[in-house]
């Protein structure tokens, strides 16, 4: 079982877990930056309504039946290694914390666009990022 924390869902300005500046985020708005993003509902009740799973610390089973319910394939899925090479997108990093992170697309910096409207200033560069606290790393497609 991982340790689990309430997660704030605001940006923080330097996030110790990656050593990285990170939106953070909760598992749900995470996951919906996912499905929104290949082209699916963003809705709640579309997404997470009648699935049980657990919103703070959910399971790779869990959000293996959430994926299926909106659509979306699971390419990949595993530990913090998974960042050291190269991985398909869009990726879900959890954390030990039970906090989320989309990782959308890639610019040619090496960059990732956590959200729709990710700007310069809001993209994360995981190059010498500490992985220590990342749970699970998970990739998706339609």
């Amino acid at each position: 079982m991982r340790a689990m924390e309430p997660s704030s869902g605001a940006y923080n300005a330097h996030d110790a877990r990656l050593n990285v500046i990170l939106p953070a985020s909760d598992f749900k708005t995470a996951f919906r930056e996912i499905a929104v993003h290949l082209g699916h509902s963003g809705s709640e009740i579309i997404l997470f309504s009648d699935v049980p799973f657990d919103a703070e610390a959910p399971s790779v089973e869990e959000i293996e039946r959430l994926a299926e319910r909106a659509g979306l394939e699971v390419l990949e899925s595993g530990d913090a290694r998974l960042l050291n090479r190269s991985f398909d997108l869009p990726a879900l990093v959890v954390f030990n914390d039970g906090t989320a992170l989309a990782l959308l697309e890639c610019d040619p910096k090496g960059h990732y666009a956590t959200d729709a409207a990710a700007t310069e200033a809001l993209k994360v560069d995981l190059q010498g990022a500490n992985t220590r606290d990342v749970w699970r790393v998970m990739s998706f497609g339609s």
